[in-house]
């Protein structure tokens, strides 16, 4: 995993591990995210009281996986319901303060690496595509709280392996019945690699029943790369890269440099960033470069970079409600980074109490 940014940490008065406090007063009056809480949530999870179970069909939906066409996650295309503007902290959290009560859901695996990292993942990576591929998909981000949320992250990723699958069942998700979201983790080759399958499809408005219908379902397949996990369509190719070059975006571009596995272009990235949001014509126009820009500082473990972003385009939202995609944006980006500081903390409190022995 990526070091993460001890001095910009230390700078902003916080711990060099995460972020632990927003770098600039939330008007609240209070952070944002209570680290503490968190650790007690992931506790929760007993991985040694959980039951075993494996999809029979599993294997055969991996010969299908690499069909599903990628989406671009999190910066929605399609406007909501508008909205007030809101306060920073509370623009997070607005979705699940105006949902039902969180739906039940069940984690069904038995954990052989209790809670650790054992994968040595960016953290990033993991949360970033299943935020959009499991909770944003399945309109469960404005369902399911964000205790939940890193509850539901933490278990798979401390719980994954090459053995048997990580299962997701939300309860009463449909009227056929419950969602199965199913995790696994493979090798073709030496190449390491997860499985992402379910029984609905890819729109999650029909659940399917039975072995003839997996062909209908929806499923993801990403690669391991170095440290990150990459979904397939987004791996690097040079035939992308040129076809975004032609068009000019320099944000897509940078976008595309962030999620392509290619640890040599991540730095282009930041500097097509800055660039764009120096150059913006309109305010919307630089906090969509700066949401962009704050997932590459994620990604790159600067945290308190990343955050500082987020509170300037929150600030912006605020005074300005006419843009509903990207106040939905907003709100992912967000909660990836809350959850990412979490499990972070979670981690680096875990290594300091480990025993010297181990």
């Amino acid at each position: 995993m990526p070091k993460t940014d001890s001095a910009g940490v230390r700078a902003a008065g916080v711990r060099a591990h995460g972020v632990r406090a927003a770098t600039h007063p939330c008007p609240g009056g209070r952070p944002p995210f209570s680290t503490r809480r968190v650790c007690c949530i992931i506790r929760t999870v007993e991985p040694g009281k959980l039951v075993k179970i494996v999809i029979p069909w599993l294997l055969l939906l991996s010969l299908l996986a690499c069909t599903t066409v990628s989406s671009a996650p999190a910066e929605p295309s399609s406007p909501q319901t508008r909205q007030q503007p809101q306060s920073i902290p509370e623009q997070a959290q607005a979705a699940q303060q105006q949902a039902d009560p969180s739906p039940g859901y069940r984690i069904i695996k038995e954990g052989r690496h209790k809670h650790e990292n054992w994968l040595q993942l960016n953290e990033y990576f993991l949360i970033h595509y299943l935020y959009t591929d499991i909770f944003h998909r399945f309109g469960l981000d404005k369902a399911i709280s964000l205790e939940d949320k890193i509850k539901i992250l933490a278990t798979v990723l401390y719980n994954l392996d090459f053995n048997t699958p990580v299962n997701l069942i939300i309860d009463n998700f449909a009227e056929e019945g419950s969602l199965v979201v199913s995790l696994q983790l493979m090798r073709i080759g030496k190449q390491r690699s997860l499985l992402l399958a379910t029984n609905t499809d890819r729109e999650g408005r029909t659940v399917y029943v039975g072995v003839e219908n997996v062909a209908k379902t929806y499923k993801r397949s990403y690669l391991i790369v170095e440290d990150q996990l990459i979904a397939l369509p987004d791996l690097y190719s040079q035939s992308r890269e040129s076809a975004l070059i032609g068009e000019n975006r320099a944000d897509r571009l940078a976008r595309f440099y962030i999620f392509d596995g290619n640890i040599s272009n991540d730095t282009v990235a930041e500097g097509l960033l800055i660039g764009s949001i120096r150059e913006a014509e309109t305010p919307l126009e630089r906090s969509r470069c700066e949401l962009i820009l704050s997932r590459y500082y994620m990604s790159q473990n600067r945290l308190v970079e990343a955050q500082a972003l987020l509170l300037a385009v929150g600030a912006q939202l605020a005074r300005d409600s006419e843009d509903d995609s990207l106040r939905e944006g907003y709100a992912i980006v967000y909660e990836e980074l809350l959850i990412t500081n979490a499990l972070k903390e979670h981690e680096e409190q875990m290594r300091e109490n480990r025993p010297r022995s181990l």
